[in-house]
């Protein structure tokens, strides 16, 4: 599984579709080697928890959500194992609301 960290100003104030935009401009889904892109913006640095916003790049793009910082590892995994999917994650009710324990999901 690839992963890239981007860390650029440009991306300041960007909306999620912008940023997704430049992740896979015209890319083949069938290529794609993630379900989602992980933001760490104003919101995850400055509020309790560190919430990630998690934005699709599939079936329900732009229907954003925000998880658990401490546990976007772990989600990142089972996306790319096929233990969970995208839903399971959005409607994980103890990672939405900052009260997961990274011991839940291993």
């Amino acid at each position: 599984m690839d992963h890239a960290a981007i860390d650029d100003p440009a991306f300041a104030d960007a909306a999620p579709e912008q940023v997704t935009a430049q992740v896979r401009p015209g890319a083949d889904p069938e290529a794609m080697t993630s379900d989602a892109v992980l933001i760490a913006d104003t919101a995850t640095l400055r509020e309790p928890g560190h919430p990630v916003r998690v934005v699709p790049l599939e079936d329900e793009v732009g229907d954003s959500f925000r998880g658990d910082a401490d546990v976007a590892g772990i989600m990142v995994v089972n996306l790319a194992l096929g233990n969970r999917d995208l839903g399971d994650w959005r409607e994980d009710d103890a990672w939405t609301s900052g009260s997961v324990r990274p011991e839940m999901y291993t």
